[in-house]
């Protein structure tokens, strides 16, 4: 008897550790998205080798500067994508 409740335990223990280091891991990855929604332009801006200053008013201004913002943007939406899945 003690046997099948030890077994009994063992499987729980497993299962909540499981379903504890998954949320562990969803909590990281929101917020190193969070971090990379954030920090959007200033890798662009980064990227596209432009000064960190560098500041106009409508990125359509510079259509490398709105196409590279905009993939960003849909690598950070991919990511989210996955999460939500």
């Amino acid at each position: 008897m003690d046997i099948g409740i030890s077994i009994y335990i063992g499987y729980t223990m497993v299962y909540d550790n499981l379903f504890f280091y998954l949320l562990i891991y969803l909590q990281t990855y929101i917020q190193i998205l969070n971090e990379a929604t954030k920090s959007v332009r200033q890798r662009t801006l980064t990227n596209l080798n432009l000064p960190a200053e560098y500041k106009i008013f409508k990125d359509d201004e510079n259509p490398a500067l709105e196409e590279a913002a905009y993939y960003e943007i849909k690598k950070c939406c991919r990511h989210l994508r996955f999460l939500l899945r």
